[in-house]
């Protein structure tokens, strides 16, 4: 019962018209109803009036006018006036057939119940009145042909109030369940969209994700049009939970959606499939389209504070439909190209080309996982390390965020860059072996505890080798040597010092001089440039401290327009 409820309610929500349909089929079928009842008359002992011709004509005209109603009649198309209209006339044939079938007794007379019920479901409540006293009235005709005019008045003022209690009956009904209906369809709405969206965002969720781009490649099998999908990524999420509280990344991933939504079409379809993770439909868009709509938003992403001044970035996979023509392999290859974009310094958009992103296997993924949350601990012990003291807080961030800068203006690739700053973000993480006692002393070191400090970028480029690459664990290892061939542990000279572990040195020299030690003051960026030129070719390489040269001038002009 409730299944065949249901689908009527939906059969009518699907289309406006289908309700004048609807009534076309019920009307038609009372009619039909009606003449099979007649075609019995002959056999009931009360009806003793001749079948031929009225009964057997009214059958026939009832027939065809059911059939009709109900296959023939267009009725969004017939005018509006032709249903009440033939609603209104009913009762008054009715009313003749009850007359032609024996008058008073003939059971034809019920047909005015038929007439009442479909005015009360299908009219308009001014019309369904009209009907109510017509009903009555022809209720009636047959008294006033048997009894006279008396007979019938009486008979009228008795039916009328019984056929408006009916009628009235009927309209209540009706007016209930459309309110009940209604209620349970905003219910129902609400509930759906609730099911579709994401309740932190706004936006849609995995499942709404799923069906839309299921529609879009529909209709792009059928138009030819172009597809893309587009996978998002923030970068570090968790350690801005871990750091700020969750709070906080609620603010950071609700500014985060806002900022590519206000970036993307009104076409294109933004959800939260994840945590920290969103999936873009853009329908009609090829690869390099959306590639450049998710550049403005990362763009606009690391330039915007997000949450209490926090900033994060985003990372951003890409595939079209050149590539991959149903939604899993869409969604999977754009899930490659996110990846190298992660793999390959973050900050960045990666659109899926087979020639350079390689799709991983289930194995590959979960080392790739366990890769990224070792190196996720090492990156929080390397702040435990900036956190032992107090006049080093923060010394590992502003190392990294120094050393890519430093690479960018070598002209490196932003791929190498990215590979630096990770680097130089646990250059210190050996320092996890060096007592408190050294590492927090007020005073100036020793000969011994400066001995006793030395084996830390050793020790810190075993513990990431697993982890980095072999061109960065010699980064790190090697950022204390010299061009004099005075540093540690190796003792290297000259060439035989890479560009990265230079750059990683002077990074992290420079930051030492400019931040304030409890037994030496802070110097200015002038004053540690000056002494950085003074040592080139003993400390320092010639091409680390040029870069910081322009470094520190694009500072100053940054400044300079403020």
């Amino acid at each position: 019962m409730d299944f065949g409820v249901d689908r009527l309610a939906a059969y009518l929500r699907k289309d406006p018209d289908n309700r004048l349909r609807l009534a076309g089929t019920v009307g038609g079928s009372f009619w039909l109803v009606a003449a099979a009842a007649t075609i019995t008359l002959p056999l009931l002992p009360q009806v003793d009036v001749p079948f031929w011709p009225w009964p057997v004509l009214w059958v026939i005209g009832a027939v065809l006018w059911g059939l009709s109603a109900m296959f023939v009649l267009d009725w969004p198309r017939v005018p509006r006036w032709v249903m009440p209209g033939s609603t209104l006339v009913a009762p008054a044939v009715v009313a003749l057939l009850t007359q032609a079938s024996g008058g008073i007794g003939s059971p034809t007379r019920l047909y005015v119940f038929l007439v009442l019920v479909f005015a009360a479901c299908f009219l308009t409540v001014g019309q369904a009145t009209v009907v109510v006293a017509l009903c009555a009235i022809g209720w009636a005709v047959p008294v006033f042909a048997h009894e006279g005019a008396a007979g019938g008045l009486a008979e009228a003022a008795i039916a009328l109030p019984i056929f408006s209690i009916i009628g009235g009956l009927l309209l209540g009904g009706r007016s209930l369940l459309g309110a009940m209906h209604d209620g349970a369809q905003r219910d129902a709405d609400r509930h759906a969209a609730d099911a579709a969206t994401d309740p932190l965002t706004g936006l849609a969720n995995h499942r709404s994700f799923q069906e839309h781009l299921r529609t879009e490649l529909s209709r792009s099998r059928r138009h030819g049009v172009p597809v893309a999908v587009a996978l998002v990524d923030v970068d570090h999420f968790k350690a801005v939970n871990d750091t700020c509280g969750h709070a906080v990344g609620d603010q950071v991933l609700s500014a985060v959606a806002a900022l590519l939504r206000d970036e993307l079409r009104v076409e294109d379809v933004l959800a939260r499939i994840g945590g920290d993770e969103f999936a873009v439909v853009l329908p009609a868009s090829d690869a390099d389209a959306a590639a450049a709509a998710l550049e403005r938003a990362r763009r606009a992403i690391a330039l915007a504070p997000v949450a209490e001044g926090a900033r994060v970035s985003i990372s951003v996979g890409v595939c079209d439909t050149v590539h991959a023509d149903d939604a899993e392999a869409l969604a999977r290859l754009a899930d490659g190209a996110l990846y190298w974009s992660k793999e390959n310094g973050r900050n960045r958009v990666s659109i899926y080309d087979p020639g350079t992103v390689q799709e991983l296997s289930a194995g590959e993924r979960i080392d790739a996982l366990q890769r990224a949350q070792a190196l996720s601990g090492l990156r929080a012990m390397a702040r435990a390390i900036d956190a032992r003291d107090l006049s080093t807080r923060e010394h590992s961030e502003r190392v990294a965020e120094l050393s890519a800068r430093l690479a960018e203006a070598r002209g490196w690739s932003p791929e190498r860059v990215a590979l630096l700053h990770d680097a130089a973000l646990l250059h210190d993480v050996g320092k996890l072996a060096i007592p408190d006692a050294v590492l927090q002393k007020r005073t100036r070191l020793s000969t011994a505890e400066h001995e006793a400090i030395k084996p830390h970028a050793e020790l810190g480029a075993r513990m990431v080798e697993d982890m980095l690459g072999a061109e960065q664990v010699d980064w790190i290892l090697s950022h204390h040597e010299r061009p004099n061939g005075l540093g540690y542990p190796r003792g290297l000279r000259g060439e035989e010092l890479s560009e990265g572990a230079a750059l990683l040195a002077a990074a992290d020299a420079f930051d030492v001089m400019v931040s304030a030690r409890p037994y030496s003051p802070s110097r200015t960026a002038a004053d540690a440039l000056a002494e950085c030129r003074a040592l080139v070719g003993q400390q320092f390489s010639a091409a680390a401290v040029a870069a910081l040269e322009v470094v520190l001038d694009l500072d100053a002009a940054e400044r300079r327009a403020a």
